[in-house]
Formats: C-alpha cells, sequence, structure tokens
C-alpha cells in the first residue's frame, strides 16, 4: 500500500513538472499567459456560476444627502455573459440586462484571470492614490471553493488592469447615463 502510494505521489509530482500544471504547495512557476494551456471556449462555457467580478467604488468624498454613484459591478459568467450592476447613495442599484462577450474579450477576461492566479501576479502590486475609484478584481476558478481576490486597489497606471477596465465597461452605456437620480432635497 505505501509503495502504491509513492508511486501515485510521484507521478503526480512527475506530470505536474513536464505539464506546467502547478502543485498546491508547490512554488508556481508559470510565468507568462502564454504558458496557460489553451482550454476550448465550449469546455470554458460548460461551467456554471461566476468566472470573474470586476468592481469599482467611489473613493471621493461623498454626501449622504445626494444620490451620487457609490459603486459599479461586472459579473462575468462563465457561459460567457456579463451583467452590470450600478449603485447609487439613495436610490439603490439598477442592474443592466445581460450582455454576450464576444470570443476575443470572453478569452481575454479568462486569460487575465487565470494568469493572474496562477502566478499571483498582482500580490506585491499597489498604486497610491488620495481619491477616484479604486478597483477590485475577484476570480472564482474551477479548481478552488472559495473567490480569489487578484487584486484590491487605485488601477489607474497598470496597462493590464486598465484593458480589464475598458473590456467590462465597453458593453455597457456610462454610469451617467442612470443618474443622479434624485437627492434627499427632493
Amino acid at each position: 500500500m505505501r509503495k502504491t502510494l509513492s508511486v501515485v505521489i510521484a507521478s503526480t509530482l512527475m506530470i505536474a513538472v513536464l505539464t506546467g500544471c502547478p502543485v498546491k504547495g508547490k512554488e508556481k512557476d508559470i510565468t507568462t499567459i502564454e504558458t496557460i494551456a489553451e482550454v476550448g471556449l465550449s469546455e470554458l462555457q460548460s461551467r456554471e456560476g461566476c468566472m470573474l467580478r470586476v468592481s469599482n467604488g467611489n473613493c471621493g468624498e461623498m454626501c449622504n444627502t445626494d444620490d451620487e454613484w457609490s459603486s459599479t459591478s461586472y459579473e462575468i459568467t462563465w457561459d460567457g455573459k456579463i451583467v452590470r450592476n450600478v449603485n447609487y447613495m439613495l436610490s439603490g442599484s439598477i442592474t443592466d440586462e445581460a450582455v454576450t462577450l464576444s470570443e476575443e474579450d470572453y478569452m481575454t477576461l479568462f486569460r487575465f484571470a487565470e494568469s493572474a492566479y496562477i502566478n499571483e501576479s498582482y500580490a506585491e502590486y499597489s498604486e497610491q492614490a488620495a481619491d477616484g475609484e479604486s478597483w477590485s478584481y475577484v476570480y472564482f476558478p474551477e479548481d478552488c471553493e472559495d473567490s480569489v481576490c487578484l487584486y484590491r486597489g487605485y488601477a489607474y497606471s497598470n496597462e493590464e488592469l486598465c484593458q480589464i477596465q475598458e473590456i467590462v465597461k465597453s458593453y455597457f452605456s456610462d454610469e451617467t447615463y442612470y443618474g443622479p437620480l434624485h437627492t434627499a432635497d427632493q
């Protein structure tokens, strides 16, 4: 029994080394997005639930008597849909209807999330700012029961993070389309 277990463990480690697959507890040696194994679109879209949630929040001064924008979240599901939820201080949230992502955008979002997850690309990254918008990128990998925060903070100067922002925002009209809806004085 011990010999069989040893052979299984050794075989698993050898496969992981040869294929580049990370093994829990071992150093992650995948360093670029190109080294992530190509996964077919249909295989990815057969998964259920949320794949990635990209959110931004207002970090400026806000008044609780005005119906100011407070946050927006973009939820990308494994089946290739994206939904936006816009939140205001007084009027609450407005959710857009789901929109289907282009294949190119879907794969860009997946490769970003999977690469950032495997490589822990943003573990040491941060930007400093005094106000504006703070961003959060949360991934729901297939091999993990919990969500994984890829990055949380300001994201003004990182080209990859800004590209992801532009992709998710491009599927919806600007937040100013909605409001502000009203103020407490009315």
